[in-house]
């Protein structure tokens, strides 16, 4: 069996994306869609029956701001969904590896103080790595999670801790 090229995996150690994690994005998006289009529905029946001109200013402003939420929002799915085919992590001996799109962003397991291992309800388990600088990085909805966990938890040479 040969890999497409778009599938072909950076090393032994890489991980994409999961099916499911795009399916429930694609989920999410149809929901907040007819989440969206409904409100507008309510907004435009409380317009038609207003007579007040600032009622209508008004409501026609929240039906616009409801369309450019709804159009940021499809904007950034789409992104997720053709930068997800593209997609891989490699954790390295010294770093783990994000590439995307001929793009690589490299985190050195020097800036990471912990690792958490989560199990959220509805997303599975992920893991919430703790950088040096405050932030975090969430390592979740990749094929062979647990995997990826356990691989971030030995070259890390500690325990992941359990939230």
């Amino acid at each position: 069996m040969t890999a497409t090229p778009e599938r072909r995996a950076i090393s032994n150690d890489a991980f994409r994306i999961a099916p499911p994690r795009l399916r429930r994005a694609r989920q999410d998006h149809a929901i907040g869609s007819i989440l969206a289009i409904i409100l507008c529905v309510i907004v435009g029946r409380v317009l038609v029956a207003s007579d007040g001109p600032y009622n209508q200013i008004l409501l026609g402003a929240v039906i616009l701001g409801i369309f450019v939420l709804g159009f940021i929002q499809f904007r950034g799915h789409a992104r997720l969904v053709r930068r997800s085919q593209q997609h891989q992590v490699v954790v390295t001996d010294d770093c783990i590896q994000f590439h995307t799109e001929g793009e690589e962003s490299t985190l050195l397991l020097t800036d990471i103080l912990r690792a958490e291992a989560q199990n959220r309800w509805r997303a599975g388990p992920s893991l919430l790595l703790h950088l040096r600088n405050g932030r975090f990085v969430r390592l979740e909805g990749y094929e062979n999670q647990k995997r990826l966990n356990e691989l971030v938890a030995e070259r890390l040479h500690q325990p992941v801790d359990r939230d």
